[in-house]
This record gives C-alpha cells, sequence and structure tokens, in this order.
C-alpha cells in the first residue's frame, strides 16, 4: 500500500523524493510535530499517523479542522506493552470509535507492530511468539470491523516475520524492508 517512516523527518524527505503511500509509525506529539503533519498531510492527502490515546486524537483533530484538512488516522496498537500503543482490546476499539467520531480525522485501521518477533530464533519459536502477540492485535481490527468501523488496513509484521504474519487473518500490510538499510 506505502512506505512506513517511524519520524515525521524521514516521511517529509520521502515526500519531497517523490514517495507517496506514507504511514508515519510513531505519534507525533506536540505543536511543532502536529503542525508538520498537516503541512505534509496538505501535499500528500494520502499520508496517515498513528495514534494511541483520545487526547492526542483531539488535538490532530483540532488542527485538522483549523487547517481544513482531513488527517488519516490509524490506532496504534502494542502487542508487548514495550513501544507506544494502546494495549489490543476493548479500549483500542474505543480509541478507534473516538477517532471515527471527531471530525478531521478519518479512521482507516490498525498499526500492530511486533518486532520483537523478528529477533526470537528459530522458524518455530518465532512464528509462535508472533502469533501469540499479533493475535490480540488483530482480534482488535475485527472488532473495529464488527462495530461497524471504517477500519480497512492492518498494517504490521516485520522482515523477521513477513512469511508468518502474510497468512494471519485480516492482516492487509506488510511493514517489512529494514534489511535494505
Amino acid at each position: 500500500i506505502g512506505v512506513c517512516a517511524a519520524r515525521i523527518r524521514e516521511a517529509e524527505v520521502m515526500n519531497a523524493a517523490g514517495i507517496g503511500g506514507l504511514l508515519i509509525t510513531s505519534e507525533l506529539v506536540g505543536p511543532n510535530k502536529i503542525g508538520r503533519l498537516v503541512r505534509l498531510t496538505r501535499k500528500a492527502s494520502e499520508t496517515m499517523s498513528v495514534v494511541d490515546n483520545s487526547s492526542h486524537a483531539a488535538q490532530l483533530s483540532e488542527a485538522a479542522e483549523a487547517a481544513n484538512l482531513t488527517l488519516n488516522i490509524m490506532i496504534d496498537i502494542d502487542p508487548l506493552g514495550r513501544r507506544t500503543g494502546i494495549a489490543p482490546g476493548p479500549g483500542a476499539v474505543d480509541l478507534a470509535k473516538t477517532v471515527d467520531r471527531l471530525p478531521g480525522l478519518s479512521l482507516r485501521g490498525v498499526h500492530g507492530y511486533s518486532g520483537a518477533s523478528s529477533h526470537v530464533m528459530g522458524y518455530d519459536e518465532r512464528r509462535e511468539h508472533s502469533i501469540k502477540h499479533m493475535t490480540p492485535v488483530l482480534d482488535s481490527f475485527e472488532g473495529m470491523n464488527k462495530a461497524g468501523l471504517p477500519a480497512e488496513i492492518m498494517s504490521g509484521a516485520s522482515t523477521g516475520t513477513y512469511n508468518i504474519d502474510s497468512a494471519l487473518k485480516g492482516m492487509t500490510e506488510l511493514q517489512v524492508g529494514s534489511y535494505a538499510f
């Protein structure tokens, strides 16, 4: 579907080089980063960013409304409880409902990345780890769809789990490619 960037600066550089379909996979918090997201989205309307709490979603909504544009939002769900992201489950579905109600925001889906799964040694062990940690994320994505929310993208996996997570029911986008860097 597109390309992932961890930071707003990476997304800005990719956009300047003509790369589109950007998903920024870390929360852009504060007026400076939110303003940069708004400017980037004005240039590349398909740009997506992530949220993991309703306060941040409200800030993004306010900025989008002030700029008279729509921000594409993915719910950041952390499968391991170690990175950014809301825990999988009902809270994630509730956050998606909040994003869907806020003006200036368009709920697109879920970003759930189990990077730690890539580093588990042995295919069977890596597969077991990834399935264990991605299943609750996928269940949350399914819960959003059952609630009638417009969550169409389930983005996750990694270079180390592409051949595992691609078979998981509900996965629509793989975030592979770190080997190139």
